[in-house]
């Protein structure tokens, strides 16, 4: 019982190694007694980076979504109509445009937060000021409301050019026209986003929440009680920049966010298709698109204890994370979808079919309209084409999802990793070992690929390679100071009395070695020289030393060579025995041959010795 209870006390690499594992299940930050760390957030970073690096591997999807068309604010508009932003008629004519081809939705990746500075009543002042007309200038001007501007800007266009030649007031006022375009348009979503951080220019006489509040509702399972994901999180906005209120009012509940993510920096992965703001749940532009398009009068916000579990309409169920984030199942770098020039569509010079039945988003991939994100294949993605993706994802319902099992089959494949490694290392010598274990690593990120891309789930594969990693170093460093001291030992304690082959041999099998008496076969030698009393008397003490070992080193020398144990010098004898410690079966045959060896050794010594005067050895 004693030497069974030694033998599971004895500390060892594997079993250091197993326990090592069992503490480094700790790491994962689904265990609900910790809380998420530097060091979590530095290996959800190497999650997302070794995704990213999966998707160059996957490389661009051959057959993109034909059902999108974006309608690019590019370098070629800005040279026809001059510099952002744009006069409103403009884009006036190219949502009536756009309208008449009867596509399916045309949205808005863009917001209209400021009136229109190129409307013809904004030139009232100086206009005034030409005339002599004292009684507006330019500071009463800019404290009057947009109605009194517009209205003052008639009378005196009516006085200066007569009645008959006043203009209409969409005319006068871009920003009418593009109002009433936008009102006549009912398959037009308006764009705005969310400000995150206090930047100090909260209006508390602006809306208090964007228009459409109400199209969007949390619903939770029976007996369970809504209580906000996003303010468990911390995520709530500071402020809305909308549509100036107009244009805000005409498109009544067809607005949409277009914020890519919570904070607006770093890669694009995982975007919001909804927010809570006061309360009120709002919907991102591309779910905005998504609702109208497919006619649906209100979506569904699925909310249980864990957070948003999905958003739901009455044909289609979108699986979100627990702030209602999707994963975004990018097609590949930037201008995979179909692109149309914005001055194209506004000359006309386009084919109506390109538009016809389509998801169109206008928004911009000029770099100076920093609108450009990062994304896994591209830095200078448009962030106009992150929104049609995730249209396309919605479309295709090819979402990537965490699985429910997730945490399980996670902290599975960590026990995995380190007990397989710690195996391995154990039982292989170390550059072998350590050959596998690289092998084993790279198999995981293989079967988190093809997880990813064809079942669309999402697994962390950071915390078992990280479990890998950690116990490969671990155990490799053990197995140099336990199983390492013990073979350093052996080879040292036997190396002058084996050969080194099985020197090599017992140190990879120290268990061979035991204090406890075995019964074995084997074939011993004994070789001494005749008249060794003799010699030794006729020779001074130092000769003598230095003859004995020209004769017993070749002698040793061939014995060891062939798979021989020297066991032991006695004064000019030699004891040496063959099959054991290591079984040997031709032990007879080798100790045979060691003997004729060593008559033909010291036949080949005797002369040389003769030369020397030194005595013949028999």
């Amino acid at each position: 019982m004693r030497s069974i209870l030694r033998k599971i006390l004895k500390p060892s690499s594997c079993k250091a190694g197993f326990l090592f594992t069992i503490f480094l299940l700790a790491l994962h930050p689904g265990i609900p007694v910790r809380r998420i760390t530097a060091i979590d957030e530095f290996l959800i970073s190497v999650d997302e980076r070794m995704r990213d690096t999966m998707f160059k591997v996957r490389g661009p999807e051959p057959r993109p979504n034909a059902s999108l068309l974006i309608v690019d604010i590019d370098e070629k508009s800005m040279g026809v109509f001059g510099q952002w932003p744009w006069p409103r008629n403009i884009l006036a004519e190219i949502v009536r445009r756009l309208d008449a081809c009867k596509p399916k939705v045309i949205g808005f990746d863009i917001v209209f937060a400021e009136p229109d500075r190129t409307s013809l009543y904004r030139a009232l002042p100086p206009l005034a000021e030409l005339a002599g007309r004292k009684e507006i200038d330019g500071e009463k001007w800019s404290q009057m409301p947009t109605e009194e501007q517009r209205a003052a800007a008639k009378r005196l266009f009516a006085e200066l050019f007569g009645a008959e030649r006043l203009p209409p007031d969409s005319a006068l006022d871009h920003d009418l026209e593009f109002v009433e375009t936008i009102r006549a348009a009912p398959r037009a979503v308006l764009g705005y986003f969310f400000q995150m951080d206090n930047d100090g220019l909260k209006d508390p006489n602006a809306p208090a929440v964007p228009y459409g509040a109400g199209v969007f509702v949390a619903k939770t399972p029976p007996g369970v009680t809504y209580k906000s994901p996003f303010k468990a999180r911390g995520i709530v906005p500071y402020r809305p920049i909308l549509n100036f209120p107009l244009l805000d009012e005409a498109a009544e509940d067809r607005c949409g966010c277009f914020n890519c993510g919570i904070r607006e920096s770093g890669i694009v992965r995982r975007v919001p298709l909804i927010w809570e703001y006061e309360g009120s749940l709002y919907p991102a532009l591309s779910l905005q698109m998504i609702r109208l398009a497919e006619n649906e009068p209100q979506g569904l916000v699925m909310v249980d204890e864990l957070g948003v579990d999905s958003i739901r309409f009455r044909n289609r169920d979108i699986p979100t994370d627990a702030i209602g984030r999707i994963y975004v199942n990018f097609r590949g770098p930037a201008r995979t979808y179909d692109y149309i020039s914005a001055s194209d569509i506004h000359a006309g010079v386009f084919d109506a079919s390109r538009v016809r039945d389509r998801y169109v988003l206008i928004g911009s991939s000029a770099g100076g309209l920093l609108d450009l994100r990062a994304t896994p294949f591209d830095d200078g993605f448009p962030g106009v084409e992150i929104h049609a993706t995730i249209i396309d994802n919605i479309l295709c319902e090819d979402y990537i999802t965490s699985p429910s099992w997730g945490f399980v089959a996670e902290i599975l494949a960590m026990l995995a990793s380190g007990w397989l490694l710690t195996a391995t290392l154990t039982i292989c010598r170390p550059l072998p070992g350590v050959f596998i274990s690289l092998l084993a690593l790279a198999g995981m990120f293989s079967i988190s690929y093809f997880m990813m891309f064809e079942y669309y789930l999402l697994l962390n594969v950071a915390y078992p390679l990280l479990v890998g990693f950690a116990v490969m170093l671990a155990v490799t460093a053990l197995n140099y100071f336990f199983e390492g001291r013990q073979r350093r030992y052996i080879s040292s304690a036997f190396s002058r009395y084996l050969a080194p082959e099985l020197v090599r041999q017992l140190a990879e099998r120290p268990e061979l070695l035991t204090l406890e008496g075995t019964q074995k076969e084997l074939t011993v030698l004994f070789s001494d020289i005749r008249d060794f009393t003799a010699i030794s008397e006729k020779m001074p003490a130092r000769d003598l030393s230095i003859f004995l070992n020209e004769y017993l080193t070749p002698m040793t020398a061939i014995i060891l060579e062939r798979r021989g144990t020297v066991d032991k010098f006695i004064g000019d004898a030699i004891m040496a025995f063959w099959g054991a410690p290591l079984s040997e079966p031709a032990h007879a045959t080798y100790a045979c041959r060691a003997a004729l060896a060593m008559a033909g050794c010291l036949a080949e010594l005797q002369p040389r010795w003769q030369l020397r005067g030194l005595p013949t050895i028999r």
